[in-house]
């Protein structure tokens, strides 16, 4: 089991078929039982058989047809995983990044961030028009976008161009074609930044 945290910053990716249950659970269905998920910082990886068998107990019942009384057991099961989760998957320490104070709005602006270059990752893109787009300036959004994500600016759009030159090239597009279109202008540099980010070169990718 996967856990991404409350206003945590995340996306999913694989190289292969992947099949997986995603499960959001509501704010207000949580507060409704006193469960506050917000002040909360779960494990990220959770390996309890305990935990995936009340998983499976959700999903088990979501798919079924003729039970009686669905949503009420749907409910209770759900709290079930909720309270496993509270009493044995917590982090410890307290790094879990919430939305509330002053720290809403440094998420709502590399959110935003985050989002013009899925946009935009063809163009040219500088720090400068990225940071006027998500209505900061570029000295806070490198400060905030490293401290949400890990990563800088410049790393998450490299990663980002890489990933979508993969998916151009593994639907038959040239190296050179794709990597134009990702916004790689100069093919050593592209060559450069691609084996950094995928561990190889962009050749052994196209005949893998």
């Amino acid at each position: 089991m996967v856990i991404v945290n409350t206003n945590q910053i995340h996306y999913t990716g694989t190289e292969t078929e992947l099949t997986y249950y995603p499960m959001i659970l509501d704010t207000e269905f949580c507060k409704r039982a006193d469960i506050d998920c917000s002040s909360l910082d779960f494990a990220p990886t959770i390996d309890s058989k305990m935990a995936v068998n009340l998983f499976n107990e959700v999903v088990n019942l979501y798919y079924a047809d003729g039970i009686p009384f669905k949503k009420a057991k749907l409910q209770a099961a759900l709290l079930n995983l909720l309270i496993e989760l509270i009493e044995h998957h917590v982090a410890p320490g307290n790094t879990a990044l919430k939305a509330n104070n002053g720290s809403s709005l440094s998420f709502s602006q590399v959110k935003n961030a985050i989002r013009f270059i899925r946009e935009h990752y063809a163009e040219k893109l500088t720090l400068e028009r990225i940071a006027e787009n998500s209505l900061t300036d570029k000295y806070s959004l490198s400060r905030k976008f490293k401290e949400l994500t890990g990563q800088t600016v410049v790393q998450f759009i490299n990663a980002y161009r890489c990933e979508r030159t993969k998916e151009l090239i593994r639907d038959g597009m040239p190296i050179s074609e794709a990597a134009a279109q990702c916004g790689f202008n100069n093919m050593s540099f592209f060559t450069k930044i691609f084996k950094k980010y995928t561990a190889r070169l962009p050749s052994d990718y196209k005949r893998k």
